[in-house]
């Protein structure tokens, strides 16, 4: 009789554990695509990452020391998008929030439909805008909103110390093709 309580106990452990299991493995797999896709975007352009911050679908890098910003953003069908950008051309750096109002028997609610990062030359009116969450990709905010606080602040502080160029910016996006290295 111990025996059969044993088995049962142990196969409804494994059918409890399995999807968090499951879950942990495919967040390390796609961690290790963004990790590797940064690793080659910084190669290419002889860079080190002096800041960096992995999320569920993009990683943003900086290097302090050239002015230069990394974004890569998986999106939904799995294709990654890659932008560098040189921090020297703006001037200027702040959170951009779409929000949809909804409105409902208590009060008035809004929920955040995208969230960027737009970095600004306001000389020029040059932008670029870096895509931290938009709800067509994710179906809620899991600390995007935090990083990207963090990442305005941090953006901002860069380039109050640099000199604005006037040149038109510099930001180079394609699609970043990994077939030909290893996820493992």
């Amino acid at each position: 009789m111990e025996t059969g309580i044993i088995v049962l106990s142990a196969i409804l452990i494994i059918i409890v554990a399995s999807p968090f299991i499951l879950m942990g493995i495919s967040n390390k797999k796609h961690h290790s695509k963004l990790t590797k896709a940064l690793d080659v975007l910084l190669k290419c352009n002889s860079a080190i990452a002096s800041k960096s911050s992995f999320f569920n679908n993009f990683v943003i890098a900086v290097d302090g020391h050239a002015q230069t910003v990394f974004f890569i953003k998986e999106r939904e069908n799995g294709a990654l998008e890659q932008s560098v950008i040189d921090l020297r051309v703006f001037n200027k750096c702040k959170m951009d929030q779409q929000v949809n109002n909804i409105t409902n028997k208590p009060g008035l609610m809004d929920t955040i439909q995208k969230l960027d990062l737009l970095l600004i030359n306001t000389s020029t009116g040059a932008t670029q805008r870096l895509e931290l969450f938009n709800d067509n990709d994710s179906l809620q905010l899991s600390g995007e909103l935090a990083i990207a606080q963090e990442w305005q602040i941090f953006l901002q502080s860069l380039l109050d110390k640099e000199v604005v160029l006037e040149a038109p910016p510099v930001v180079i996006t394609r699609g970043l093709d990994l077939s030909r290295i290893a996820l493992f």
